[in-house]
């Protein structure tokens, strides 16, 4: 889980909130001509709220993965992780459907057949 950090241009006031800082860097990990040291980068720690969900708790500067959206609330405040929980509904999923996100690709010959999750703007989609 190690990441190459250039040390002459990074935010060191946002260090600790990215880096595990106490765990140390690797030596060698990184080529020597960028001032670069492999640290370690923070994972969110599971949260019960989002697993209830079967959600992912991701860093503020990481995407969802497809079909998945923020489900409204934080896994840790102090690292800023959202949950995210994936669109689905097993009415649609009974009709052989699909739930998509807004936004997101739809498959040819799929078409719209409800809502999924309205709060989440998910639409259910069958072939």
């Amino acid at each position: 889980n190690g990441v190459c950090v250039n040390t002459s241009a990074v935010n060191w006031d946002g260090m600790s909130h990215t880096y595990d800082l106490s765990a140390g860097s690797v030596p060698g990990r990184c080529t020597s001509d960028c001032n670069c040291v492999c640290l370690k980068k923070m994972g969110c720690p599971p949260s019960k709220k989002c697993l209830k969900r079967k959600g992912q708790c991701l860093m503020p500067d990481t995407s969802p993965p497809s079909g998945f959206y923020y489900a409204g609330f934080l896994c840790d405040n102090k690292l800023k992780c959202k949950c995210y929980a994936k669109c689905r509904s097993p009415k649609c999923e009974k009709k052989g459907g699909k739930c998509i996100i807004s936004g997101e690709e739809i498959p040819p010959g799929l078409i719209p057949a409800g809502a999924c999750n309205k709060k989440a703007n998910c639409l259910c989609y069958t072939p």
